[in-house]
């Protein structure tokens, strides 16, 4: 089963999450969303309960505000499919809670770890 990763990049409420979902589902795997949103105000809470009702229940959800490397580490598995939901909130809560440093070092470890050469055949 071919792997690969995709950073969907976008302004806010652009589609991105959507774009997210669908190309997931696309894939046939197992299906696992990390949210790293938190309702902190009415309208996030309105924005939270939008994206679980659009998803729907064939979705596990994972929320972690924070310690995404661990929680990426113990979601992986052949034939699954993660998205991550929204890498902005989840920086955003690592600097408001003051764990940037840690959080930013074991992504990009974790990420580092599982990266595997691709050849094009090109020169």
């Amino acid at each position: 089963m071919p792997s690969f990763r995709e950073l969907i990049l976008g302004g806010a409420r652009s589609g991105k999450s959507t774009l997210a979902e669908q190309r997931a589902v696309s894939s046939a795997l197992e299906l696992v969303y990390v949210a790293t949103a938190t309702a902190g105000d009415a309208e996030m809470s309105q924005r939270i309960a939008h994206h679980q009702q659009r998803r729907g229940a064939h979705w596990t959800l994972v929320e972690e505000p924070v310690a995404l490397a661990e929680t990426l580490r113990q979601q992986q598995h052949p034939g699954r499919c993660i998205v991550v939901d929204c890498l902005t909130l989840w920086l955003s809560n690592c600097l408001h809670r003051q764990c940037w440093g840690t959080g930013k070092d074991a992504v990009v470890a974790g990420a580092a770890a599982t990266v595997r050469p691709h050849n094009t055949g090109q020169q």
